[in-house]
């Protein structure tokens, strides 16, 4: 049972295992370590990062953590980010994801992920792999989280506020 969990814990973080294809360009590569460079000047992490639709840039940017006083502030949010306001949310979501690929310069963090998740981003590239214990670090301290999770009374509060949102629709009231 501990060979096939391995196994499958493996499979998911497959990066440590095959290398992908070069789906990016020299002149993305550049613009990358361009952008990961302005972070620098901020004494921010140089992390670059660019969203991709069909090969073609639709956000881009670099961390911020720092300069903006945003804990949000990564590369692959700022990026994503910039993509919904120069496209807007209705544009952004009629695309189609499996022609959206998210590239960073380091391997997303946990948090990056999420956002890739929540905005239906399948696939994501990065020049530089996190060291395995970094990773294994990091589900531990997910697990972490999640054994230590609680449920509140308060249902109500949270369904009145979907329920005075207008665009409230009761059949997607399970966000």
């Amino acid at each position: 049972m501990v060979l096939v969990c391995a196994a499958c814990w493996l499979l998911l973080r497959r990066s440590y295992l095959f290398h992908g294809d070069q789906e990016i360009t020299e002149a993305q590569r550049a613009w990358l370590m361009k952008e990961g460079r302005e972070a620098i000047l901020t004494g921010d992490v140089p992390v670059a990062a660019m969203l991709l639709y069909n090969g073609e840039v639709i956000g881009a940017g670099h961390n911020t953590q720092r300069a903006n006083g945003d804990a949000a502030g990564h590369a692959e949010l700022n990026a994503v980010s910039e993509a919904l306001r120069t496209m807007g949310r209705e544009a952004f979501n009629q695309l189609d994801r499996d022609s959206l690929l998210l590239v960073s310069t380091f391997e997303p963090c946990a948090m990056c992920r999420g956002m890739m998740e929540e905005h239906r981003i399948r696939r994501m590239a990065f020049l530089k792999p996190k060291r395995l214990w970094t990773r294994l670090k990091s589900d531990l301290v997910h697990l972490r989280l999640e054994w230590g999770r609680r449920k509140v009374d308060g249902d109500d509060i949270q369904d009145s506020l979907f329920r005075a949102h207008p665009a409230y629709d009761p059949s997607t009231a399970d966000h």
